[in-house]
């Protein structure tokens, strides 16, 4: 098989951050290539020097067999690149068609209008979209989005496609359908690169793989002739063995009750409809669902940070109502999605960030006047317990890398001994070394009894730490499962989807739950 694309010597530096060192990659005609790599390790920035968004500083690029100068994506794009970014580049007020046109229009200015429709008339049917070429892109799903800018790519003449983090959105049923499409891509002769932190996609669905580790290509493997953990050490330089601390399945008492929750806009529209749940002690309860069906409007009323226009809940069979220091003081803590610009204070030192819940309490404080010495003793403790990698709890928290900036939120809100902890996407983006101890940390709160209400788009996730299993779909649930080895899978991704509706009855693995 020739190669169609060659990456020799490829470096960039931002700054004394060697981000790219010499990195040389070859990928084949009409293969699956997958790029993997901890967050950091350059995989991004690679790419994005082939699609001419950085300016590489030493290395060359070979497309073809040729030399390929690309200083733009506008090079890129002449030289048949394409690259689908995790934010879709699509402009969401134009219909599918006006998308698509636009995107040719990037790379030809002269075109035959009725032709192109012709054209993206066959590529809508052959994707899945015949009937939404005169729909607005922001009135479709994401996978539907997604497929989109996979169409708008091809059509501006795309040989190789880099993918970013293509499936970190979708269900099952419409990663498995993007799959479908990308292979029947490469049949068709393209060459597909994707990004991606998932191993069990790389196994599956990819024919080579590239590891990246702080900046350097460590190995290129064929993915029939490696696994998961031979992949996992190449990434992190150490072995990491996929096992969760085992679940202790005792039935205990319900702590958290969630009656009738509501969130409604001015204008009537329902974020929220009557979300009723139960947590009992010392139980995950996962909340799957795709992003933006209401996920984060509950957790921040959980939390006490957004107020609920019905209903209510308590802990402990008291009601749980005031803003969130009075929930805080009563037992809560709140994991939030957005850990740089909500769970933390970033230019604070990450000392100040460790008692940001009680820097007014004895011991950090006296009389209004904080105690420093009790401070950096209770932040030395905190960032050796939670394995922080700093070289001082003075520096500000925003020098962190993504997982240990997640360690700082874990040791703040676990240290206070909650009865009720809401965790959103707790490893979002996080390299898979901190995946592992993030939900450790939590089987081990878990474990001592803690509540956990767990929010993730990341079905394995929530597959993995859940005892049981909620769907949110358009801001209700659509049905609540008991998680088992035999649960079936195929169902949830219909409940995500809508595709079943408010099961009072779910049959899954078998059981009647």
């Amino acid at each position: 098989m020739s190669n169609i694309l060659e990456l020799r010597n490829i470096s960039k530096s931002f700054g004394t951050v060697r981000a790219n060192d010499a990195i040389s990659m070859s990928v084949a005609k009409g293969h699956t290539h997958a790029l993997l790599g901890e967050n950091g390790s350059g995989k991004t920035t690679l790419m994005n020097i082939l699609f001419g968004l950085v300016k590489r500083d030493a290395g060359e690029i070979f497309i073809g067999g040729e030399v390929a100068e690309i200083d733009s994506p506008l090079d890129a794009i002449r030289r048949g690149v394409g690259m689908i970014h995790q934010e879709f580049m699509l402009i969401p007020e134009l219909t599918v068609a006006e998308n698509i046109l636009v995107g040719v229009l990037e790379k030809e200015k002269n075109i035959d209008i009725k032709a192109e429709r012709k054209r993206e008339e066959e590529l809508a049917a052959e994707f899945g979209l015949a009937d939404k070429l005169n729909v607005a892109v922001c009135r479709l799903s994401v996978g539907e989005q997604q497929k989109v800018e996979i169409i708008k790519t091809f059509r501006q003449g795309a040989k190789i496609i880099v993918l970013d983090e293509p499936t970190s959105m979708l269900t099952p049923q419409e990663s498995d359908y993007l799959f479908e499409l990308l292979n029947n891509l490469t049949i068709a002769g393209a060459t597909i690169i994707l990004i991606t932190h998932k191993l069990e996609e790389v196994l599956r669905y990819s024919d080579d793989v590239t590891v990246l580790r702080q900046g350097k290509a460590i190995a290129s493997l064929e993915s029939k002739n490696t696994d998961k953990y031979e992949l996992a050490e190449k990434m992190t330089g150490r072995e990491i063995l996929f096992e969760l601390k085992e679940k202790n399945t005792k039935p205990r008492a319900k702590r958290v009750s969630i009656n009738r929750l509501s969130l409604t806009t001015r204008s009537g529209r329902h974020i929220l409809k009557d979300v009723t749940l139960d947590i009992r002690e010392g139980e995950i309860l996962g909340i799957a669902g795709v992003d933006g069906n209401g996920q984060n409007e509950l957790a921040e009323i959980l939390a006490g940070v957004r107020k609920a226009t019905g209903g209510s809940y308590e802990i402990d069979g008291v009601p749980a109502d005031g803003g969130a220091r009075k929930l805080s003081e009563s037992g809560v803590s709140y994991i939030p999605g957005e850990r740089i610009d909500v769970g933390c204070a970033s230019s604070l030192a990450i000392a100040s960030n460790l008692i940001l819940k009680n820097y007014d309490m004895a011991p950090h404080s006296k009389h209004g006047i904080l105690n420093e010495g009790a401070i950096k003793k209770t932040s030395d403790k905190l960032v050796s317990e939670y394995q922080v990698k700093t070289p001082s709890t003075g520096i500000p928290v925003s020098s962190l890398s993504g997982g240990n900036y997640q360690k700082i939120i874990l040791a703040r809100e676990l240290s206070s001994n909650p009865r009720f902890l809401i965790s959103v996407q707790p490893t979002r983006g996080l390299d898979i070394g901190a995946v592992e101890y993030v939900q450790n940390r939590l089987l081990e709160a878990r474990e001592s009894g803690v509540s956990i209400l767990l929010i993730s788009t990341e079905l394995d996730e929530i597959l993995a730490l859940s005892d049981r299993i909620a769907v949110l779909g358009s801001g209700q649930i659509v049905g609540i499962l008991e998680n088992s080895p035999n649960i079936n899978i195929a169902e949830i991704g219909l409940m995500m989807t809508g595709g079943v509706q408010h099961l009072e009855r779910i049959e899954a693995g078998g059981t009647s739950i």
